[in-house]
């Protein structure tokens, strides 16, 4: 079929970026309804997907994604795609990834509804992932248990708190001799700070993003935006329940957008102490420390977890209701890459 594209639908179809939904919405009728019917499966899986993304916010987007994650007769990718888009979706989609969740064969899909179910954070979500620790695969169920705890920390809600990283899995800080990066921090400007909240909307896990202020953070090559939760860190208040204390948004270099990278969560410890975790959003921990309320804020600090990829961080800082007063962020070295072991004939 892809000969018989119209221009510009191959044109969206075979860019290198995500599609710009302005872009999409601008088509001529007869282009739009091409573009639906590759997203209703009339192609292959890869052409499917990314039509599917091109309905991203738009009326027909929520049918199209139901559709897709209902169809057992298509690729898993497309599938786990309608899974994932219509968790972006308003209106029901916690119902209908609550009602496709008991039955999914496809291991894949169903960590997908999982992610989506975080994502939306709807408070009968939590009871549906509790039914899945008890006969679920041990990824699937530690993943189960990661969104339930988000849901939670979304609803202010006890009893649910992470667990907490064992001592030898949490790096040493940066040492000498060994040559560190040091990360730069600045409020985020307000063009920047307003495309980082277009661009992560609906992957806010309930953050207000109108209210919450940003601050860019580079180091080496890499930029991110860390959105702060403005009322976990008032200078004064006391945090008594679980919270999401912010984001951070990854910045792609290829094209500049932002993408929801990291979830930070805290919850008390003591009258004017917190844990705090920062997670992958589908669950392994990247950074844990603590924080201590004060004058102007939270003074915190944290170190990164072992994990693939993870190296040698220390993040300390001071943060208040308008965002860092003070950050610093140094790496170290990177965990040597594990070699697989050989299997003996």
């Amino acid at each position: 079929m892809s000969s018989e594209l119209s221009p510009p639908v191959a044109q969206i179809l075979r860019g290198e970026h995500t599609p710009d939904p302005a872009s999409v919405a601008q088509l001529p009728p007869d282009d739009s309804a091409q573009l639906a019917a590759i997203a209703r499966g009339e192609s292959r899986a890869a052409l499917r997907v990314k039509a599917l993304s091109c309905f991203t916010g738009t009326a027909e987007g929520g049918e199209l994604f139901r559709a897709a994650l209902e169809d057992r007769d298509a690729d898993d990718t497309v599938r786990a795609a309608g899974a994932t888009l219509l968790s972006r979706t308003d209106g029901t989609a916690e119902t209908d990834l609550l009602a496709a969740l008991p039955d999914e064969p496809s291991a894949v899909v169903r960590h997908k509804i999982v992610a989506g179910l975080a994502r939306i954070g709807a408070e009968q979500a939590v009871p549906a992932l509790t039914d899945m620790l008890d006969d679920a695969p041990a990824d699937l169920r530690d993943h189960a248990a990661f969104a339930r705890s988000v849901v939670a920390y979304r609803l202010g809600r006890t009893g649910f708190e992470l667990p907490g990283v064992r001592p030898e899995d949490v790096l040493p800080a940066p040492a000498p001799p060994q040559p560190a990066e040091v990360g730069q921090a600045d409020p985020a400007p307000v063009g920047t700070a307003s495309k980082v909240a277009a661009d992560v909307a609906s992957d806010n896990y309930g953050l207000p993003l109108d209210s919450s202020p940003v601050t860019t953070v580079r180091c080496g090559a890499r930029t991110y935006a860390v959105i702060v939760n403005a009322d976990v860190f008032a200078p004064y208040s006391r945090l008594e329940r679980p919270a999401v204390a912010g984001l951070v948004a990854s910045r792609a270099p290829v094209d500049g957008s932002y993408h929801t990278s990291m979830i930070v969560l805290c919850h008390p410890d003591g009258a004017s102490g917190l844990h705090i975790a920062v997670h992958h959003p589908s669950g392994p921990a990247r950074y844990v420390g603590s924080g201590k309320r004060s004058e102007t804020g939270i003074e915190f600090e944290l170190a990164a977890v072992r994990g693939p990829g993870a190296v040698e961080t220390t993040i300390t800082g001071v943060c208040g209701r308008d965002g860092f007063t003070e950050f610093a962020f140094t790496t170290g070295r990177a965990l040597p890459a594990k070699a697989p072991t050989p299997v003996e004939e």
